[in-house]
């Protein structure tokens, strides 16, 4: 079953759009590496979410590595997303990076990440996710990458 097939089947206001995405990961054991890749992608502008071994920082505009090592790492754009994770004596990261083209189809969710009431919570209140979806010949479509669009305010 092709994306167009499945999309002509759905109401129009589904939420899907057709995209497909390439997905990367590598390793390092070296820190520098892996705060060369945080500095890089908020330089771009990404949002997201640093954990550091002594505390949690939102870019755009918010980083300290004098709270440590990077454990764990999700930073977005509109098109591409970076994560990272800490395993072992090492990282992993992996990168996405979206398409046009292709046989994919994909649809966003937005979680709440902190309460409404909660004026004073530090951080963003929602994160924006983006769920790709195969399309295997049994007709069954299944989640196969999830990514970090970026972070949002909501009223």
């Amino acid at each position: 079953m092709q994306p167009d097939d499945i999309l002509a089947c759905l109401p129009d206001d589904h939420g899907f759009t057709r995209l497909s995405v390439t997905i990367s990961a590598k390793e390092t054991t070296h820190q520098k590496d892996i705060e060369d890749l945080v500095r890089t992608w908020a330089g771009k502008g990404a949002s997201g979410w640093i954990a550091r071994q002594s505390g949690v920082v939102f870019p755009p505009g918010a980083d300290n590595p004098a709270l440590g090592a990077v454990l764990e790492a999700e930073l977005g754009t509109r098109d591409a997303s970076l994560q990272i994770r800490r395993i072992g004596a090492g990282w992993v990261w992996t990168t996405f990076e979206e398409t046009a083209a292709g046989a994919g189809v994909c649809d966003d969710v937005v979680l709440v990440t902190a309460p409404l009431e909660k004026a004073d919570a530090a951080g963003p209140r929602a994160s924006r996710y983006r769920r790709y979806w195969r399309l295997p010949d049994n007709g069954a479509a299944e989640i196969f990458a999830c990514r970090l669009v970026g972070l949002e305010e909501i009223a």
